[in-house]
């Protein structure tokens, strides 16, 4: 709809649908460009209070872009138009009001989504420009006269009713009927915020007014509205803003602490060293004194659990190592990392291993030694 400002290339220009009949009555008899409708749907454009500046009464305002592909690329001289129609009217008061400040209570949201059959749109807030950024079909939506895509100041989605028509499309889909005279409820979006409002129109002549649970009248931000008409089974997704966190001021509470470059801070950190030396060696060392069982020659990936028996209560496993056959128990040692057995059942034996970490620590390390499925020898 252009008022005030009728642009020179206006498009691209579509097909008319039942529901937009109701929709123009309320901007009094304005010029009504549409590329095309069902002849079942003639005689109603006829009677509608609009002027039809279709290609059927002015052909000359319309141009085929030939960049793009049909039936996307229909264009209309807005000054044309206007001329084929001179007595269409300045459009009527449909409703709206305007104001910079958005109103209190709203909810932050900063996006809106919705999908139907094969379409789909969305609306998703920019908090440097303060607009919100249309997608269609998953798509940016680009405007004309600039190649930053459209942007809408305000985003209203009102749920209508919404039922099957008389009317077809030529791919044989159902052209639906949207009822958008009567009340209803809806969702404003401006400045990154959601307002639950209803709507209320009396009559095709009439405007739509949009008021907030007060009954006060809901302002748009100023610029560009979007107008989504939903199926009001069908509610649209809206996505809030993440709210930030909250930091709360803590007390320093070191000031008694000695300072980090404190020379006593080093002297501290090497005793814990020197603590911990002498703790990891306390865990070599009786290993080192010790003498060494025949299986810990082998290392631990060659030796294999075969079974497992019970002798007079004392719980035994057998394992294989090299083709030979080994009974140990609680306390022998397997392996190369000094492997002390702790633990024996029928299914695998648990090991103690001592290792050394990265930084050349002797550390402890739980190993387990599973009983090899198919080989299993019990008693």
């Amino acid at each position: 709809m252009f008022s005030t400002s009728i642009p020179k290339r206006i498009g691209p220009v579509r097909s008319a649908r039942i529901t937009d009949i109701d929709l123009v009555a309320q901007y009094g008899r304005p010029a009504f460009a549409y590329s095309g409708a069902q002849h079942k749907l003639w005689p109603v454009l006829a009677k509608a209070s609009t002027y039809d500046v279709s290609p059927n009464h002015g052909a000359s305002a319309y141009r085929r872009d030939t960049s793009r592909r049909a039936p996307y690329n229909l264009y209309a001289d807005g000054r044309t138009l206007l001329a084929i129609a001179p007595k269409a009217t300045v459009a009527h008061d449909v409703g709206f009001t305007f104001d910079a400040t958005p109103p209190p209570g709203g909810l932050v949201a900063k996006k809106a989504s919705m999908r139907w059959g094969y379409g789909a749109a969305a609306f998703v807030y920019d908090a440097t420009s303060g607009l919100y950024r249309v997608w269609l079909n998953d798509q940016r939506a680009r405007a004309e006269e600039s190649d930053n895509g459209q942007n809408a100041a305000t985003v209203v989605i009102q749920y209508v009713k919404q039922e099957p028509s008389t009317y077809f499309d030529k791919g044989g889909g159902n052209t639906p009927l949207a009822h958008t005279v009567g009340s209803g409820k809806a969702v404003v979006l401006r400045d990154g915020l959601a307002w639950d409002v209803t709507w209320s129109r009396p009559d095709p002549t009439s405007g739509t007014v949009f008021t907030l649970p007060d009954g006060s009248v809901m302002p748009f931000k100023p610029g560009q509205t979007w107008v989504v008409l939903r199926d009001k089974t069908r509610k649209a997704k809206i996505t809030p803003l993440t709210e930030p966190k909250q930091f709360h001021p803590q007390d320093y509470t070191g000031d008694g602490n000695m300072e980090p470059f404190n020379p006593q801070k080093l002297t501290q950190a090497l005793r814990r060293e020197s603590s911990e030396t002498v703790t990891n060696a306390s865990l070599i060392a009786p290993e080192m004194a010790r003498r060494k069982e025949p299986l810990e020659s082998h290392p631990l990936d060659t030796v294999k659990m075969v079974g497992s028996l019970n002798k007079t209560g004392v719980p035994t496993a057998l394992v294989s190592v090299d083709k030979l056959l080994y009974q140990v128990r609680m306390g022998n040692y397997l392996g190369q990392n000094y492997g002390k057995i702790i633990g024996i059942s029928e299914t695998n034996i648990r090991l103690r291993e001592i290792v050394q970490d990265s930084t050349g620590d002797w550390v402890e390390r739980m190993t387990t030694l599973d009983l090899q499925e198919g080989n299993e020898v019990r008693k």
